[in-house]
């Protein structure tokens, strides 16, 4: 019993040694690989550096099993221009605990301490272009030079970057070459005044009804095929009428020259009309004109015209046989060459031309036939122009030409010599006033002498005039006179002093509905003879375009003729329904 007493007490001894030793050894082990838990502080209290609160792992650990949230957008109320500040910085976490064991002092810090806080600088002025604002880099680059020293009481600018701080123009990356010069040519355009671009209209076509025409190479081609059938009440322009129904065919060829310099034009309409009761008077008609302009320098031209015409006689000539069984055919060729020099403001222009006239046979009833060479003539002419641009649109002009007439048999049939020498000269002008008027007017006096001195000489005033009226966006106005001096075979007569003259309304009732009226006017004077003629015409046209190629055209026209000598006068009475194919 006393042994046991003894040795109890030392065998507990040693079994708890061996018990704590294994106790150290495995809390030691586990230590190793688990970290013990962070102690409990009082709130408001600091952790020795480097460990982090238990309330801020849990923080931290909610918002990781939190379902993410699109972040909510600031307003930032910073002006433009100016570089934002964000107060102190101090190291607080998420949840607002500080753990740079600093507290927030009430003195005021300067740029250029050890906190690496980075003072604001002053506000930098906002500088805009007339139309855009510059960009903040632009706009800093416009501010006061580094050398220039705050101005006194303002603590928040300094020379020198604080040590530690980050400068942010060092720290930006290198940017592209490219987009450098990019933004330096949006800053230069910036510094251009306000100029605004007008964008341009899409250009409206004049006329949706035109035709579009052919493409030949560098020539737009158009054309056109016309019919027209109607009723003539006095065809022959005869004092006693007689009328008969009528057909038409014709057709058109425009060209045009697309260059950049240099140009060319041709115009060719011909077209034939049958009579149904009066085959005599069955009719061509052909009217050709072309003209190439030739550049040579900026200040030097040439011109070079081409015209040809062929028509039969006018049914109402007094100088016809009574007893034709067909109209004679005349026919009219020419050429002319036109050079011409500018001289700043004042232009001159030196003309020379060249016309054959020919008649062809008159068949009489009976099958005689009359020869018509003592008619045949050749006209050769010069004629100079000197115009001056007074004001934009407005060119006054002088010209003056002269003229002679060869016939192809000396003397005619009744003995009489028919060449002559004429001189004209006229004074006036082209204008383009506003667009709305535009046109050439002038006045000017003939005289022409005959070889034979049997013939009075031709003395009497030229009046010429084209001339196109824009009244409004629907109607147009035109007028035109024109003066002639016309040869004949009429005995003891030297020559006609003929004036035509027309006044025209086009109006626009839709775009595919044009009415137009025209009013004619002409003077017929017999150099040589008391008879004066006066003719007349009134007439109203109506156009209605189905489609750009087809067109239907209805005309009605009164025509008269009044004489001081009896036996000349007459009326006519025509209207005609039309239909045109222009491709």
């Amino acid at each position: 019993m006393s042994f046991v007493r003894r040795r109890g007490p030392a065998r507990l001894v040693a079994l708890a040694s061996a018990g704590a030793l294994l106790h150290a050894l495995a809390v030691g082990h586990v230590a190793a690989q688990v970290p013990p838990p962070a102690p409990t502080v009082p709130y408001g209290s600091t952790l020795p550096t480097g460990l982090r609160s238990t309330l801020e792992e849990e923080a931290d650990l909610a918002a990781r099993l939190r379902t993410p949230t699109a972040p909510k957008r600031r307003t930032v109320e910073t002006p433009i221009g100016r570089v934002p500040t964000f107060g102190t910085i101090r190291g607080a976490g998420s949840t607002g605990f500080n753990s740079t064991k600093s507290k927030a002092k009430g003195k005021k810090r300067t740029a250029g301490t050890k906190s690496g806080i980075i003072a604001p600088g002053p506000s930098l002025p906002l500088t805009l272009t007339p139309s855009i604002a510059m960009p903040p880099e632009a706009a800093s680059a416009r501010a006061a030079p580094a050398s220039e020293k705050p101005a006194p009481g303002d603590k928040g600018t300094s020379d020198k970057t604080p040590t530690g701080a980050t400068d942010p123009a060092r720290a930006r990356a290198p940017r592209p070459p490219a987009l450098v010069a990019r933004e330096q040519a949006r800053n230069d355009l910036n510094a251009l005044p306000n100029t605004v671009v007008a964008r341009p209209r899409p250009v409206s076509e004049e006329d949706p009804y035109a035709p579009l025409g052919l493409r030949a190479g560098s020539f737009l081609v158009r054309s056109a095929v016309e019919t027209a059938g109607g009723y003539n009440s006095n065809p022959g322009y005869t004092t006693i009428p007689k009328g008969s129904a009528f057909l038409t065919a014709g057709g058109e060829l425009g060209v045009r020259s697309d260059w950049s310099v240099h140009s060319f034009t041709a115009d060719v309409r011909g077209g034939y009309t049958w009579f149904e009761a009066l085959r005599k008077l069955n009719r061509p008609t052909v009217d050709a004109k072309s003209a190439g302009r030739i550049d040579v320098t900026e200040d030097d031209r040439v011109v070079i015209e081409g015209r040809f015409g062929m028509a039969a006689a006018d049914p109402g000539r007094p100088d016809l046989p009574a007893d034709l069984a067909s109209l004679p055919i005349n026919t009219a060729v020419g050429t002319s060459v036109i050079g011409a020099h500018r001289f700043n403001r004042l232009e001159l222009a030196l003309k020379g031309s060249f016309d054959r006239f020919q008649w062809g046979e008159s068949t009489l009833t009976d099958g005689e036939v009359i020869s018509n060479k003592d008619r045949n003539y050749n006209q050769y002419g010069i004629e100079g122009r000197a115009s001056y641009e007074a004001v934009p649109g407005v060119k006054p002009f002088v010209q003056v030409g002269a003229d002679t007439r060869v016939h192809d048999v000396t003397l005619d049939g009744l003995g009489t010599l028919r060449d002559s020498d004429g001189i004209a000269g006229r004074v006036g002008s082209t204008f383009e006033i506003t667009r709305s008027l535009t046109g050439e007017a002038a006045i000017g006096y003939l005289v022409r002498t005959y070889k034979d001195a049997a013939l009075p000489d031709m003395r009497g005033i030229l009046l010429d005039a084209s001339v196109v009226w824009a009244a409004s966006g629907l109607t147009n106005v035109r007028l035109g006179v024109i003066t002639a001096p016309q040869e004949t075979a009429t005995p003891g007569v030297s020559g006609t002093l003929t004036y035509d003259s027309s006044l025209q309304v086009e109006h626009a009732f839709r775009r595919w509905l044009i009415g137009s009226v025209r009013l004619a006017y002409g003077v017929d004077e017999y150099v040589g003879s008391p008879r004066v003629d006066h003719r007349y015409a009134v007439g109203g046209q109506l156009i209605y375009k189905l489609t750009r190629t087809v067109q239907v055209k209805g005309e009605v026209r009164q025509e008269w003729r009044t004489s001081n000598l009896p036996g000349n006068k007459y009326e006519a009475t025509v209207g005609l329904v039309g239909l045109r194919w222009q491709p």
